[in-house]
């Protein structure tokens, strides 16, 4: 990258192309001891702001800036802003894409902090203001509304009157009563970039790391011993199919020690556990649910409209009220209130997952681990030499180009392209991840005998267990061939569904159906032809009356399990689906269960209380909090 003077770039826009980049600047502190020991460290990172939603999920588009366990972030900052600020009228790069030179303007888009570092960066006084909110002016006993929005002018203004004060007890006055502090602040001098405006509001801090943990330590207290174990029996044996991990008894024991991940689990889970405590009032369980479809409208991988930034108000008016009949306490939180500003930092900035914090939180561990094997020193500049010369490897591997000495456009050979498509390679000098090549529709995991190889049987046992399977085979001599049992089938979305697992997918008709898995085959025929073939066992919705039944309390739409089969290609297997059983209806519960246990070589008898589902009981909830549902309305199904 070469800067050019204001005068050469003007003359050369006429037949150069010129881009804007806009930029997402991240900043955080994180801890550089692997250990629970806090020893602070401020990182900042960037992202382009213009790369589709999919590419900002892969760590490898979020990059390193700086960090420091001395100074304070705005300090950091400063040379950043100066940087981005000396090349706003251009800087010539080359485009290796279409081979010629381009002009790219920097700006800033979005800055991305959590709330007290947001904070900070508005210089905005935080919680202990009388003006709470770095957004917008509102009164702090009056959290459930939103004021006048706040401006940099504004700002800038008070800033000046506090420093022109005479006393100290004025200054503190009027930082407690405007909600504005003083300092230097080079964010607050970027031309097209307000620090209140400007730094939405992330959905892993404002939604899982505020309201969710503060609901889930206040319900916690309320419950007792013998009811915190029915909660984690209950989330012991939870159908966790449809996710990839899952919360234990155990990790519910230590909730206090829940990290992001976890919490994002436990919102999609929550109503559902919390129902099944007695001490639990009906009102806690109702503000789970309003604020578990708040949660599940933020993190959807649909687009938004008017109607669902309309219906993301409603949630959140509704959760205050809902919450200020449970604990009014938590309605004059400063992190509460956050919630109020989604809807307009959606209109703003589009869709949450452009501004999302989670990626360049994996950017901090790689910072603290690069920092646990210097000598601590020099930690900073160690840090920035390491991922520099990962950084120089990347672009080698990846094609880049530059210019040698003589001004000539270099680019890698042929043999270092080949090694940079080595992921063994790139997951040793870089750490990036070995990419697994995913396809979609397929039978995976077959059966195999002790050598190793796949366990083939005879197809006519199977046919007979299966009335209608034969009708939906293409293969000559049925009786005649053998077939290969598969674990697991590759859905549309990617997901790989394991067998008793409840899936969406299309009928032979076209139809959507949701269904659990039963059996997924491969039918080898005597003419070595194959066919690949899932046996469903279909769920239906319940209407009566003309109207889809749905649950009182989670306002779940309920399914119900049939005996009818449906025999379908593994294509078409849209995406797991979450259900919860029925338990109410079922009169579920908590059993006594004996199991044996092997300590020092004797067996020994044991009991243990688990929650069993009755299974005689064939009717589910739709779980409408699961992020990855991209539906929402069953009625259609046919």
């Amino acid at each position: 990258m070469k800067s050019r003077p204001e005068e050469q770039c003007k003359k050369r826009k006429e037949d150069i192309p010129v881009y804007t980049f806009p930029i997402n600047l991240y900043a955080d502190d994180t801890s550089g001891n692997k250990s629970k020991q806090w020893n602070c460290f401020h990182v900042l990172s960037m992202q382009l702001a213009g790369l589709p939603l999919g590419f900002k999920k892969c760590l490898s588009n979020v990059n390193y800036l700086t960090t420091s366990n001395s100074v304070n972030p705005k300090e950091l900052f400063i040379p950043v802003i100066e940087d981005i600020k000396s090349n706003s009228n251009g800087v010539l790069l080359y485009d290796a894409a279409e081979k010629r030179e381009v002009i790219a303007m920097p700006k800033i888009a979005v800055g991305i902090f959590d709330s007290v570092m947001a904070s900070k960066m508005c210089n905005h006084l935080g919680a202990t203001a009388n003006h709470p909110c770095r957004v917008c002016n509102v009164d702090k006993n009056d959290l459930k509304n939103m004021g006048i929005m706040r401006t940099k002018d504004e700002t800038t203004m008070v800033i000046q009157q506090i420093k022109e004060m005479n006393t100290e007890k004025e200054r503190v006055s009027t930082r407690k009563q405007s909600g504005i502090k003083e300092g230097e602040n080079c964010l607050m001098t970027i031309e097209d970039f307000c620090p209140h405006r400007d730094t939405p509001q992330d959905r892993l801090h404002t939604m899982l790391l505020n309201p969710n943990k503060n609901l889930l330590r206040e319900i916690m207290a309320i419950l007792d011993e013998g009811e915190r174990d029915i909660l984690m029996h209950s989330v012991e044996e939870f159908d966790w199919s449809s996710f990839d991990r899952q919360l234990t008894s155990k990790s519910m024991t230590h909730y206090n020690s829940f990290i992001g991940r976890d919490y994002k689990l436990w919102i999609q889970i929550a109503p559902f556990h919390l129902a099944r405590c007695t001490s639990i009032s009906t009102d806690y369980i109702q503000a789970y649910c309003l604020l578990s479809e708040i949660t599940y409208m933020v993190y959807r991988p649909d687009s938004y409209d008017q109607r669902d930034l309309n219906y993301i108000s409603t949630l959140v008016d509704r959760f205050f009220s809902k919450l200020g009949e449970v604990n009014s306490s938590m309605t004059r939180k400063q992190t509460t209130h956050y919630l109020k500003h989604i809807s307009g930092d959606i209109i703003k900035h589009g869709h949450p997952e452009g501004y999302q914090a989670e990626k360049f939180e994996e950017e901090n561990g790689r910072v603290r681990m690069i920092e646990s094997y210097t000598n601590r020193q020099s930690p900073s500049r160690d840090i920035a030499e390491r991922i520099a010369k990962q950084e120089i490897l990347r672009f080698i591997l990846d094609g880049g180009v530059w210019k040698d000495e003589n001004e000539k456009l270099c680019t890698p050979g042929k043999g270092i392209l080949e090694i940079g498509e080595n992921d063994i390679v790139r997951n040793y000098i870089l750490g990036e991840e070995n990419k697994k090549v995913v396809r979609n529709g397929k039978l995976t995991n077959p059966d195999r005998d002790r050598f190793r190889h796949e366990l083939k049987t005879p197809l006519a046992d199977t046919i007979t267990e299966y009335a209608g399977l034969e009708q939906h085979l293409h293969i000559k001599n049925i009786h005649k061939s053998s077939m290969v049992n598969y674990k697991h089938v590759t859905a549309n979305s990617s997901e790989n569904v394991k067998l008793e697992s409840p899936v969406l997918y299309h009928d032979k008709d076209g139809h959507v159906n949701i269904g659990v898995i039963i059996k997924a085959i491969s039918v080898l025929s005597t003419d070595r032809k194959t066919e690949e073939i899932v046996i469903m066992k279909r769920a239906q919705i319940i209407i009566i009356n003309n109207e889809i039944m749905t649950d009182n309390i989670f306002d779940c739409q309920i399914i119900e399990l049939t005996n009818q089969l449906h025999f379908i290609h593994p294509s078409k297997i849209i995406q797991k689906i979450s259900l919860v059983h029925d338990c109410q209806g079922g009169k579920c519960g908590l059993r006594l269960i004996s199991y044996r246990q092997k300590i020092e070589r004797k067996v020994i008898r044991k009991y243990k209380t688990v929650h069993k589902c009755n299974k005689n009981h064939r009717r589910y909830l739709v779980n409408r909090f699961r992020f990855t549902h991209l539906e929402r309305d069953y009625g259609s199904i046919k």
